[in-house]
């Protein structure tokens, strides 16, 4: 009779719980631990087994979460680093480290002690600007705001952002920071600039609508710049074109894709001929499909 009280209370249970703990040794915590309601010795270690078993599945699943976080991070495109608290960079991205590699020689004028290839374990505060932008980060301690700054290095325009790390506590624990290379953007803003203040300039989506129309052509074709919703480029050209070196469908060809260049006919909003010296520039996507196409002339 003792015997078997000793099998039914105290060994079987005693095993089944071996048996949850083999299963934790293999990382499945997906179980069940038995006997947590018990109200003796085994219920108190069943219930220490499965708090454990919680525990040990809210690991593994940051782990994984972390593991994907540092796989998105490295393999990125976009150049990004990791500071801790002091701003003493904890991680560069391969993307990061070449940008920052290109910057060299004329990023050390800003960032004293800066070195190729050495970037893990610099001090980012030391860099011109960027000390503001980490302060800045630190005294919002209820702000996860992104922090953005513009940096000159020598002929290149190179964007900060910083956005606060926190841990479960909501403590500052450091900070991840993106760098972006603005001089293209820069050049082609200044760009567009001079060709808007010169030239005419209408934009147009895949099925021919118009979707920017700049204020000189606007005002050449009698148009509204917030109006240029109306503007469909099969209506905008003249049905003959005086230059028979372009397409005869000329429309289609825009929007295919197709270059065309010379003396357009177009019609105004009073359905008057102008003549332009312009052509189309079109923009793909990496399939060739036509995303964009633009119309630039002089009158």
């Amino acid at each position: 009779m003792v015997l078997t009280y000793v099998w039914l209370e105290m060994s079987r249970p005693a095993r089944r719980l071996g048996f949850a703990m083999q299963k934790m040794t293999q990382r499945q915590f997906d179980i069940d631990i038995p006997y947590v309601h018990r109200g003796d010795e085994i219920g108190d270690i069943a219930e220490n087994l499965d708090e454990l078993r919680i525990a040990l599945a809210k690991a593994k699943s940051a782990q994984r979460e972390s593991a994907f976080k540092s796989a998105a991070f490295e393999g990125s495109a976009a150049p990004i680093m990791m500071v801790d608290e002091d701003g003493k960079v904890i991680f560069a991205n391969p993307a990061c480290i070449g940008l920052l590699d290109g910057l060299m020689p004329d990023l050390r004028q800003g960032w004293p002690g800066a070195a190729h290839g050495k970037w893990i374990g610099s001090d980012l505060g030391a860099l011109h600007g960027a000390a503001d932008v980490l302060q800045a980060l630190k005294s919002s301690a209820e702000s996860t705001d992104l922090s953005t700054v513009y940096l000159r290095v020598g002929e290149r325009h190179v964007r900060l952002e910083a956005n606060l790390a926190r841990d479960q506590r909501d403590r500052v624990i450091g900070a991840v920071i993106e760098f972006s290379d603005r001089t293209s953007a820069k050049r082609n803003a200044a760009v567009l600039q001079g060709i808007d203040n010169t030239h005419l300039r209408l934009e147009f989506d895949p099925r021919g609508g118009c979707s920017a129309i700049n204020q000189g052509a606007a005002d050449l074709l009698g148009y509204s710049v917030a109006d240029c919703a109306s503007v469909v480029l099969s209506d905008l050209l003249s049905a003959e074109q005086s230059d028979g070196a372009l397409p005869d469908d000329l429309a289609g060809a825009a929007l295919s894709g197709q270059s065309a260049h010379g003396k357009i006919d177009l019609m105004t909003i009073r359905r008057e001929t102008l003549v332009i010296d312009g052509g189309f520039v079109t923009v793909c996507a990496e399939d060739g499909t036509v995303e964009r196409s633009f119309l630039f002339g002089l009158d």
